[in-house]
């Protein structure tokens, strides 16, 4: 059956739908499209950027902790001694607080398992800094300077840990960016088919109607 034998009215029906069901397609892509965008600027307001905020703060501590480290093998007075140990130990108790902080977040399997290796140096370095300041306190200053060896490669690490976590969550910054963009791209190149396929219904069904 050509479109010549159709009436007015069954084309106007059959041109109508065609183009109800592209735009209920094109508005399902574009549902989807969306969602994906906003889960993007969510992960890189919410999670991201609210992560990196916290490492940033850990790697201070962490910096303040070894100054801290190298500083007391170097006195000799026991009130010096002791203040300095009290400064470590609110700089211990910050670290802590912000480390509960990053524990609670929420992430990836990989944003985990990179915040996983972050406390696993933590947990190393931990007993290392204990043994160091009850040497420097005894006065056994052989063995401080033993363990400062240890504890000088155990910072390391956990400062190491620390910038690759934030290297990590800019990585999947750039990645969700990268998303973002591509889709917009897309919702661009849609809207644009969208336009081209009704021109098209519209003058094939003016032409038929004619």
């Amino acid at each position: 059956m050509k479109i010549s034998d159709l009436k007015i009215s069954q084309i106007l029906y059959a041109g109508f739908g065609l183009l109800v069901m592209v735009y209920l397609v094109s508005n399902i892509i574009n549902a989807e499209m969306m969602r994906r965008m906003r889960a993007n600027l969510d992960a890189i307001e919410n999670t991201n950027n609210a992560q990196i905020a916290i490492a940033h703060e850990l790697h201070k501590s962490v910096s303040r902790i070894s100054l801290s480290v190298r500083k007391i093998v170097l006195l000799n007075s026991d009130d010096e001694i002791t203040a300095e140990t009290n400064a470590y130990k609110k700089e211990a108790s910050v670290y802590l607080n912000v480390r509960d902080q990053l524990a609670k977040a929420k992430g990836s399997t990989g944003t985990m398992e990179v915040w996983k290796k972050v406390d696993d140096a933590y947990q190393k370095a931990a007993p290392l800094l204990s043994s160091m300041f009850e040497s420097v306190q005894a006065h056994r200053d052989s063995e401080a300077i033993k363990t400062l060896k240890l504890l000088g490669d155990a910072i390391d690490v956990w400062q190491q840990a620390l910038d690759d976590g934030m290297q990590y969550q800019q990585n999947a910054n750039k990645l969700a960016f990268e998303d973002s963009n591509k889709l917009s791209q897309a919702a661009l190149l849609q809207l644009l088919v969208v336009s081209v396929v009704s021109i098209t219904l519209a003058i094939g069904i003016s032409l038929g109607i004619v």
